[in-house]
């Protein structure tokens, strides 16, 4: 029997003057299959979590585009709750100064976004903060959107 033990597994460290058993041996390899076993079990577990996650019925991100409709809000469903969305007009030059693109991401605050995060996609809006005008649902206008799950 070994008078010393490993720190993590307490497995068999013997020294010159201890008796070499079968049977230290062989609870040594019970503990270390238990210990693969359960690495093979979180192995797995994760493999099929990540599966799921994205897969081609469930991509990471998804993009799209939603026509204004004028109203103050407007909701922008994509069948999962966006950690993240960037959404650009047509109206006028790409920029975050003119209102005409805004983006959102959660636990992140930006000023002026005309995107709010929730439920299974996202809601935009339009009309006066401040001396700011978002422009986030102007009637008739076409919006591109890239949201990430």
């Amino acid at each position: 029997m070994s008078a010393k033990q490993t720190q993590n597994y307490n497995l068999c460290q013997w020294e010159a003057q201890d008796k070499v058993l079968r049977t230290d041996f062989n609870e040594d390899n019970a503990k270390i299959d238990a210990a693969l076993t359960g690495l093979q079990n979180r192995l797995d577990t994760t493999n099929t979590k990540l599966n799921a996650a994205y897969s081609a019925e469930n991509l990471p991100v998804c993009a799209g585009y939603y026509t204004g409709n004028g109203a103050p809000s407007q909701f922008i469903h994509t069948g999962f709750r966006p950690k993240a969305v960037l959404v650009i007009s047509n109206l006028r030059e790409w920029d975050f100064n003119s209102n005409s693109c805004s983006m959102a991401a959660e636990g992140v605050e930006f000023s002026l976004s005309f995107i709010t995060l929730g439920g299974s996609g996202f809601s935009v809006k339009s009309g006066p903060v401040g001396s700011k005008q978002l422009n986030g649902n102007t009637a008739n206008a076409r919006y591109f959107y890239i949201a990430v799950r």
